[in-house]
This record gives C-alpha cells, sequence and structure tokens, in this order.
C-alpha cells in the first residue's frame, strides 16, 4: 500500500509493482500547475520506472539558469502524471482515496483505514503523503528539526516577469530569505522562502495568482522505517526548496523504499537489516544536504545558525 501519488508514491508503487507484488496507490495527485526548475539528472532515474530518459522533456525543457548550472523547467502536474501512470502500467491500482488511520496488530502496521470507511489489509505501507507525513502522525514517530522557522510562498505571473527571459531562471538572495523566479512558456511562477510566518510583499510580482504557503522548515523522520512500514519522500524528511534537489530526492527515495519493501517481504528473516540500511541512507542523504545548504546560505548572507540559536 503507498500512500500519496505524487513523484515519491509513484516512484515506490511502479518499483514495487515491475517486482510482481500487488499494489494498491492511494491519493488523486497534486493538480498544481506550477512550473518547477529542476537539475537534469531528473531524467536518469526514469529508466528505473521504465520510461526511457528523452520523454522528461515532454513535461519540461531545458532553461537557462542565473548560476549558470544546467537544469530543467518542468510542469509539475505534467510529471506527477507521467510517474503516476508509469505506476499503473506497472501493475498498480490506483484508487482515489485518502489513507486516515492504520490497522496494527502485535506492533506490526497490517492495513490502512480509509476516509470512506474501508479496511485495506496489507503486508507494508509506504507513506509518500508529502509534508501531511500522514503515517508518522499515526504513529507518534518524533522529528528532527534541522533548521529555524521557515516558510514558503509561490504563485504564478501570467506573463514573463520583468527583466527575465523566456525559458529562464534566477535566484536572488534576500535579508530574510531568497527569490526565485522560473519563466517558462510565456508565464512566470515565483517562490519565496523567509523566517517565520510573515506573508512577503507581493506587489512586485503585479497580478499574480492566488499564493499558496506552506512550511519548509527543514526536518527528518526519526526513523523513517519499521515493521511493515516505510516513509518516502517529504513525509520521511525535506529541506527547503533552496536545496534544488526536492523532486529528484522524492523519486530516489521512492524508488529506495519500493526495493526495501520488495527485499523485505522477499526475506522476512533479514527485514530489521533491510530497514536499518533504508533508514541510515535516507538519514545521511538529508544530514549531507543541510550541510551543503548552510554553506550555500552562508555564502549569499544569509546565517541560519544565528537564527537557531536565538529560537
Amino acid at each position: 500500500m503507498v500512500v500519496g501519488a505524487g513523484p515519491a508514491g509513484s516512484a515506490a508503487a511502479a518499483t514495487m509493482a515491475q517486482a510482481g507484488l500487488t499494489v494498491v496507490l492511494l491519493g488523486g495527485g497534486d493538480k498544481s500547475r506550477w512550473v518547477e526548475t529542476v537539475p537534469p539528472d531528473i531524467a536518469t532515474l526514469l529508466p528505473d520506472l521504465g520510461l526511457p530518459q528523452a520523454l522528461v522533456r515532454s513535461v519540461g525543457g531545458a532553461c537557462r539558469q542565473s548560476s549558470g548550472h544546467p537544469a530543467f523547467h518542468v510542469d509539475r502536474a505534467a510529471f506527477d502524471a507521467l510517474l503516476r501512470n508509469a505506476a499503473c502500467r506497472a501493475g498498480a491500482t490506483l484508487y482515489d482515496r485518502r489513507a486516515v488511520g492504520v490497522i496494527r496488530r502485535a506492533g506490526r502496521i497490517e492495513g490502512v483505514r480509509t476516509d470512506r470507511a474501508e479496511m485495506l489489509p496489507c503486508r507494508m505501507v509506504i507513506d509518500a503523503s508529502g509534508s501531511r507525513a500522514w503515517l508518522a502522525r499515526q504513529l507518534g514517530e518524533r522529528t528532527q528539526t534541522l533548521s529555524p522557522p521557515l516558510r514558503a510562498w509561490r504563485g504564478e505571473i501570467a506573463s514573463i516577469h520583468d527583466g527575465m527571459a523566456d525559458d529562464a531562471a534566477r535566484f536572488a538572495p534576500r535579508p530574510d530569505g531568497w527569490l526565485f523566479l522560473a519563466t517558462w512558456r510565456g508565464r512566470t511562477t515565483w517562490t519565496v522562502v523567509g523566517r517565520g510566518p510573515r506573508r512577503p510583499d507581493l506587489a512586485p510580482f503585479g497580478q499574480t495568482t492566488r499564493p499558496a504557503a506552506w512550511d519548509v522548515t527543514w526536518r527528518l523522520a526519526r526513523p523513517v522505517a519499521g515493521r511493515g512500514w516505510l516513509l518516502a519522500g517529504d513525509a520521511a524528511g525535506r529541506l527547503d526548496p533552496a536545496w534544488g534537489q526536492g523532486l529528484v530526492s522524492a523519486v530516489a527515495s521512492g524508488i529506495a523504499a519500493g526495493r526495501t519493501a520488495v527485499a523485505c517481504l522477499a526475506d522476512r528473516a533479514s527485514e530489521a537489516l533491510y530497514l536499518a540500511a533504508y533508514d541510515g541512507w535516507f538519514a545521511d542523504r538529508i544530514h549531507d544536504a543541510a550541510a551543503i545548504l548552510r554553506q550555500r546560505y552562508a555564502d549569499h548572507g544569509i546565517d541560519l545558525a544565528a537564527e537557531r540559536a536565538a529560537a
């Protein structure tokens, strides 16, 4: 059972279905139309899901970043649909349901309760519900906080922002965070991240869609795996969008979680070893990335360490 039909959940479902498991994928997927800028190595993960690398160009295209680093713009809704379709073609069954509870027996997860009062038994649950972190909340797992409180705001302009070229991306530090602009096919997606809950000044963006806001404080669930369950993507851990690897990490962790589940079900005697290996891999990945991102912020004059000490 996979909870969440975003990139991490779809990658996990496709991986397990390819291995011959019966897989149910819960969720309808994100309907947002944001443009997201990702590194080109996102394409290298597609063959593991039965997709050709070149297919990423069907939902995006190359962009020119102000940093000079190569990158892709992708339409997130279209990219997410691409991965969900891959999971379904591999044999996963998509249910437009919401998980609301778990079935536990003798300390082991053995199923999921849905918002339609269904009891769905399973041998393994992968939570890829994103920042909702559904399963960690159900289990009362603790979360390790790795940054001061951070909040992101995102919106879209139906034109190319002043001073930008089409198919371009620009990162600009601000006194309390940063601004990122991504232009693609005549529209601009903007993202602002800052400390605390204060709403940013949206006047410079002119006529914009109603902005979305969400918590992007750096977090890591501890642990990210246990008897009968695994966490993947943002449900397991996240950094803020300045990391630039969020989509890559979601897909990679979904694939790794799916492979771990396959190994656990094939060799129950070694389940604890497989789960510990996945937990260590994911935790190391987040901690290493957090160290790199702290240095990147310091290079731009954004001092997270001082804010964390003050908090």
